[in-house]
């Protein structure tokens, strides 16, 4: 799965995604095992080995209990949509040809109400198609708060792949209605 040097630390990782140059350096080790994780396809979140609770971002200690040890556990890429933002101005040169795009916060199913009843494990991405592309502006009209929604993965590089949200077609036929603000700043339900 992970790409060594030799000695046991993992390499760094370079690439370029849309035109824009990422790196991670081999003193990154969270973020290193993470995406070595995600590039074959696979979701894995730190679970604390003191109180348990998974977390994202990567990091080196828990957010809630301070443990700093933790495992690497395989999680399902499921939930719905917390928050997003539509961005209509690309600050990278290589999103231009992608405008409009989404950004989409996803409160994952597994850990929800913990560790109190309003948080969630929220894990942020792209919302992109069934294959990894960045999603066309009629995707993006689908989408709204509660929206159901699934991990898939946008191959960069060989040793990096992004992890992203596609609409879970479907999960998405819940009694639950996702809601968006209209252009005109009204909320309305997702596909009246």
């Amino acid at each position: 799965m992970a790409d060594f040097r030799a000695g046991g630390a993992p390499a760094p990782i370079q690439a370029e995604y849309l035109g824009m140059s990422l790196r991670l350096s081999e003193l990154d080790v969270e973020n290193l095992t993470y995406f070595r994780y995600c590039a074959s396809h696979h979701f894995h979140l730190q679970r604390c080995c003191g109180c348990q609770l998974l977390r994202y971002p990567p990091m080196p200690g828990c957010p809630w209990c301070a443990c700093p040890e933790s495992e690497w556990s395989e999680v399902d890429g499921r939930g719905e949509v917390h928050s997003y933002t539509e961005i209509y101005k690309a600050i990278q040169p290589g999103f231009a040809e992608s405008l409009p795009y989404l950004v989409a916060i996803v409160d994952l199913d597994v850990q929800k109400g913990r560790p109190s009843a309003q948080e969630a494990l929220r894990v942020v991405g792209n919302l992109v198609d069934g294959e990894g592309r960045l999603a066309s502006p009629a995707e993006i009209a689908k989408l709204g708060i509660r929206t159901r929604v699934r991990l898939v993965f946008t191959d960069v590089a060989p040793g990096l792949s992004l992890p992203q949200w596609t609409i879970d077609e479907e999960a998405s036929r819940s009694a639950v209605r996702p809601w968006r603000w209209d252009a005109a700043g009204v909320i309305g339900s997702v596909g009246e």
